[in-house]
């Protein structure tokens, strides 16, 4: 087989959701006759496994980074959940320093795909109100500057992310947004960290209620890596994301206020450049192909 139709799917030793994901993939793959390998490790040509923790944040942390190791690529659950079954669209990232994403000059999401992320932008534009968690006992105050703590894992397999978001924080304490807003801190109620000094993973669980905030008392928001953004900029809350956040490479660093139908264009756009449907999992492949064969 070629590069263009060759790839292998192998667990990532993390989660037993993971797990099934990847058993999802190989069955679907099988369902739409698409040749593929499935095994229990890497092979000598495109790699692919689900999630960042387990084999990705082993092979990240690692001091010799699997030196000369075949392409791996992380898949990922898509700019929009549209469904909360085992996932059937992913984004996908390159495993090596900063995990940087893949962006597509095609589209290879399916139609029916396309049409529900469409929807679920209209379920998001529907609500009225937040559900985060904080330790704020009260969110009494009309203006609130949202800063939506960045993921752990990231920050652990990312050191610039880290360094990068206490700057951003300091920057923000001169900026009007900030200076005129009461301070808002979310959290995830559970939370994945990888151990110091080590490869293993634990889950952090928050001792906290969910609270629930309108998005007019919300004057901006600053989100390292929360996908919450896509929430904000839907309801015209000014967000900014860093440069490790999915959203960067498409929309940038700051997003204004703008409207509804302003908003729903602008993360369709980005959904379509950054999602891909697993029975075009071949076309994907080629993309790849071509790509890597254009590198210098």
């Amino acid at each position: 087989m070629t590069l263009a139709t060759s790839f292998n799917l192998f667990y990532p030793g993390s989660t037993p959701h993971a797990h099934s994901v990847i058993n999802n993939i190989h069955n679907s793959l099988t369902r739409f006759s698409i040749p593929h390998s499935f095994s229990q490790s890497l092979s000598t040509f495109v790699n692919f496994t689900y999630g960042y923790l387990g084999f990705g944040s082993r092979y990240i942390l690692s001091s010799n980074h699997y030196k000369n190791s075949p392409l791996i690529f992380i898949l990922d659950n898509p700019l929009l959940q549209t469904t909360k079954e085992l996932p059937s669209t992913f984004r996908l990232c390159h495993l090596s320093r900063q995990l940087p994403p893949i962006h597509f000059t095609s589209r290879y999401v399916s139609c029916g795909h396309l049409s529900s992320a469409r929807s679920t932008l209209d379920t998001y534009t529907s609500e009225k109100l937040l559900n985060i968690f904080t330790t704020r006992d009260s969110l009494s105050s009309p203006n609130n500057f949202l800063y939506i703590k960045p993921s752990s894992v990231f920050l652990r397999l990312i050191p610039e992310l880290s360094i990068y978001n206490q700057q951003r924080l300091n920057s923000f304490r001169t900026h009007p947004f900030f200076s005129s807003s009461t301070l808002l801190v979310a959290v995830k109620k559970f939370e994945a960290f990888i151990r110091p000094y080590s490869f293993k993973t634990c889950i952090r669980k928050h001792s906290l209620s969910p609270s629930s905030i309108s998005y007019q008392h919300i004057n901006a928001c600053y989100c390292p890596t929360s996908m919450l953004a896509v929430k904000l900029i839907l309801h015209s809350v000014p967000t900014f994301l860093s440069p490790y956040h999915p959203l960067y490479p498409s929309i940038g660093e700051y997003i204004p206020a703008m409207s509804s139908i302003e908003a729903k264009e602008l993360l369709i756009k980005a959904y379509t450049q950054s999602t891909f449907s697993i029975d075009r999992f071949q076309s994907l492949v080629h993309f790849i192909s071509t790509h890597l064969s254009s590198s210098p």
